[in-house]
């Protein structure tokens, strides 16, 4: 009968077999996250100064919804899939199995990246937040907050014939 590294000989499996090999892996792993994380820092604390001398006043506070948006849906990623498939790849490199339940609970919480990812765009993004405030209002009976924009033009009423 042929074994489980037999029937699947690639991957992880293959690097728990040969030491030298599960090493380099994680030394080249861990580098390339370090080196994508630090350039992205650097060139984003580089810019910031520039971009928010450019920015119009009247433009302020979307620009601000939107460096706050970007910033979350960049770090949603990391806890959402990143770290649970790391723990996954590290308790199979060195099969602990004190890592199985906290990992198998990471992957499953993984699978709600798609969830996160809109419930984070609702909330910080103001019109769209107060259209959720605002249809919760409504289903709950509660008269939602109307903000008509009038045009200021106008000095007869409309008439209706």
């Amino acid at each position: 009968m042929m074994g489980f590294y037999e029937l699947l000989p690639c991957g992880v499996f293959t690097l728990k077999k040969k030491q030298e090999h599960m090493s380099f892996f994680l030394i080249f792993g861990l580098l390339t996250i370090l080196i994508h994380l630090a350039l992205g820092l650097i060139f984003g604390f580089l810019l910031l100064p520039n971009f928010l001398t450019l920015m119009l006043e009247k433009h302020n506070e979307l620009q601000k919804q939107v460096i706050i948006s970007l910033t979350i849906q960049c770090i949603l990623p990391l806890l959402c899939l990143v770290l649970p498939y790391g723990l996954l790849i590290l308790e199979a490199i060195i099969n602990s199995q004190s890592l199985a339940g906290v990992t198998n609970t990471l992957i499953t919480l993984g699978g709600l990246h798609s969830f996160f990812h809109s419930v984070v765009i609702i909330s910080i993004i103001k019109p769209y937040r107060n259209a959720i405030v605002d249809f919760v209002k409504k289903m709950f009976g509660i008269s939602p907050d109307t903000n008509a924009i009038l045009p200021s033009n106008t000095t007869q009423p409309l008439s209706l014939i």
